[in-house]
């Protein structure tokens, strides 16, 4: 015998049922940052710079484009935060307070923070359609000079305090080889003896033009910049040869604190891995002036080459 009751009752039931399904499923990216230890509203981005205005147009796009894409975690907005001193100390004092979750650096930047508060690499950065770079040193052709052994007594150029390939590369692999530097003001080789003597330029192409004058003996460059006509002219590749290189190393790297939430690392990955292939991403990335086009997972850990070179010199970095 059919109940009505009972009938009437199952339908209500069924009836609230469905209200609070659909309830949930339409609200489902408010409650998707269950998933987040700790619920987060905003995501910072540091970098270290003189240039704040700078260094907001470099990377304001990227962060603000990935706070877009983890509203459904709970997240409002992306927030730069420069360090104005333009001092790897002052970003690594932000990672420590948690003031920052990540930066976008250069290798040697990466492992000052690896190395002091355990901020890891997420991803590489692809610049100028390139994940990775090298270092090479190069003298004329008529030099005289067949090794990096040979450079003793006499004098290298490098662009300034602050490049990578240009500088703390090179310098690093030097010493690796147990060669002595001297930082010196004149091109005069008087006083170096068997050290190396070593000069600021100022530019890529102002460490070509003083190779290839006879100012210095030897310069260094990337193979980049070493292959750019406006830092090395052709006319001035054709007499200058390479005599070392030095190992690949990341063009950039994203770089996440100690203790941020890991499933949210999961989605940072996984968001700017796929920047490159969503129209906002796309407009995000030309409209940012750093120059990344795109952003690739690690194959193995970045910073492991040239940590083993720090510590076989002794040579330090902050």
């Amino acid at each position: 015998m059919f109940n009505y009751k009972t009938f009437h009752c199952v339908q209500e039931k069924y009836e609230l049922i469905l209200i609070l399904f659909f309830i949930v499923f339409i609200h489902f990216p408010a409650y998707s940052n269950m998933y987040l230890t700790k619920p987060k509203e905003i995501i910072t981005i540091g970098r270290t710079s003189e240039d704040i205005h700078k260094e907001h147009d470099r990377i304001g796009p990227i962060i603000n484009y990935l706070a877009e894409r983890l509203t459904d975690l709970g997240v409002k907005k992306g927030k730069v935060i420069i360090a104005g001193d333009n001092n790897n100390s002052t970003l690594v004092k932000y990672f420590r307070e948690n003031k920052i979750d990540l930066a976008i650096d250069s290798i040697f930047p990466a492992i000052v923070y690896y190395n002091q508060v355990g901020a890891r690499p997420i991803l590489l950065g692809n610049r100028k359609g390139r994940d990775k770079y090298c270092s090479f040193i190069f003298v004329r052709k008529d030099s005289g000079i067949e090794s990096i052994q040979d450079l003793k007594g006499k004098i290298i150029a490098f662009e300034d305090p602050g490049s990578t390939s240009a500088y703390l590369l090179p310098k690093l692999i030097l010493q690796s080889h147990n060669l002595i530097l001297d930082e010196i003001i004149s091109f005069n080789t008087h006083s170096l003896n068997t050290n190396i003597g070593y000069m600021f330029a100022g530019s890529e192409y102002n460490v070509s033009s003083w190779v290839f004058f006879k100012k210095v003996h030897a310069g260094a460059l990337s193979n980049l910049d070493w292959n750019d006509p406006e830092d090395v002219p052709n006319y001035y590749s054709s007499d200058l040869k390479i005599i070392y290189r030095g190992i690949d190393v990341p063009s950039i790297l994203v770089v996440a604190r100690k203790g941020l939430d890991q499933y949210l690392i999961h989605r940072i990955k996984n968001e700017l891995i796929n920047m490159h292939q969503t129209v906002e991403g796309k407009k995000a990335l030309k409209n940012s002036t750093f120059g990344i086009n795109q952003f690739k997972p690690l194959k193995n850990d970045p910073l492991k080459g040239i940590i083993d070179m720090i510590n076989k010199t002794g040579w330090t970095y902050d």
